[in-house]
């Protein structure tokens, strides 16, 4: 079985997006598939000997990754095409390639669109161009039961059609060494995306009074707009660390007392679980993927409101330490529940179900 990975950005490039590719990658490999993959130079700094040489990136135009050479390589030597996103020309271009062959069709969507910019842009292909493309494909798939439902009222989509099968999360080395220096932080771990609300959190963490707690953000300060700059420039106990490697994020993990994740929405969200591996508490944005994929014992959830999330955070300082330790240890059991062995079955059960694999 020959199979071709669309997606608009790929490793080294750092995200839950990103990685979500690569684990597809060793299940292909643990199923026997022979795969292909193309993305886009969608983070332009990945040049030369920072790309991984086994992966096609091609030049993109414009926030829609309009990548004109795409056509040269999607060949018809494959089974089975699985693209990322819906809504980008590389993947709604392959779509529309595709179905006119006998290659099986697997959208991978990530959700919706998301954020302000281009809104109109983005309700018109809702509207004319999602319905056209939604009905050549053989099958989606979605990480949770509440994103199939999205699709099947928004575009009619046949329950048949799509499978849930959300990421794996596997078990991790702590990395040696304690926090000698007693620091009690909540950790922020991620980057300003559109669906992300760290001035929120900022801003929240400014209300809070007479707090032992210090909040570390993996952002630079230029992330920030320049009204709260100001504000935070002579707090010692907000601490901007920029970006940070694998080593670095996992010692902020293990060394954190909280993870913090305020978000308007997620496909999956990979820093919950991250944190959940780590037996870390979590302070979460009430959505409903959380709601679905967490155990509710082990997270307090917050309106995506500045009141929300100083309730929150001033809900967790005023728990004892036996209560949080309780809620990590939890979020370290709901973790195991997403497991490689669960995602392979569901990805061996698709594939037959697509008449591609015995």
């Amino acid at each position: 079985m020959r199979l071709l990975e669309l997606t608009r950005s790929y490793y080294p490039s750092i995200g839950g997006f990103e990685k979500s590719i690569y684990d597809k990658t060793r299940i292909y490999q643990a199923l026997g598939i022979d795969y292909n993959i193309i993305t886009t130079d969608y983070y332009s700094q990945l040049s030369g000997e920072k790309r991984d040489s086994s992966v096609t990136y091609l030049k993109q135009y414009t926030p829609y990754n309009i990548t004109p050479s795409i056509g040269k390589y999607l060949t018809t030597d494959y089974d089975v095409v699985n693209i990322n996103l819906l809504g980008r020309y590389y993947g709604d271009y392959g779509i529309l390639r595709y179905s006119k062959s006998k290659i099986k069709i697997i959208l991978t969507p990530h959700s919706f669109y998301h954020g302000k910019s281009y809104r109109e842009i983005k309700k018109l292909l809702e509207k004319i161009v999602f319905p056209v493309l939604v009905k050549k494909i053989d099958a989606l798939v979605a990480f949770t039961e509440y994103e199939k439902n999205e699709w099947m009222i928004r575009y009619q989509i046949p329950d048949e059609k799509i499978f849930v099968i959300p990421h794996f999360v596997e078990e991790i080395q702590i990395p040696e060494g304690k926090n000698e220096a007693k620091r009690k932080y909540f950790l922020y771990l991620g980057r300003n995306d559109v669906n992300k609300k760290p001035e929120l959190l900022i801003e929240s963490f400014l209300r809070l009074s007479n707090t032992q707690y210090e909040l570390f953000l993996t952002l630079n300060i230029s992330d920030i707009s320049n009204a709260l700059r100001e504000k935070i420039k002579s707090i010692d106990r907000i601490k901007m660390l920029g970006y940070v490697d694998e080593m670095k994020k996992r010692q902020l993990l293990a060394q954190a007392d909280v993870v913090v994740f305020p978000t308007t929405w997620e496909a999956f969200g990979y820093v919950a679980f991250e944190a959940s591996l780590y037996s870390k508490p979590l302070i979460c944005s009430d959505i409903p993927i959380f709601r679905e994929l967490l155990d509710d014992r082990g997270v307090i959830y917050c309106s995506n409101t500045l009141n929300g999330f100083v309730d929150g955070l001033g809900k967790y300082c005023s728990l004892n330490e036996e209560s949080k330790k309780t809620m990590g240890e939890i979020n370290r059991l709901n973790a195991k529940k997403y497991s490689f062995e669960s995602s392979l079955r569901r990805y061996k059960e698709l594939f037959q179900h697509l008449g591609v694999m015995e």
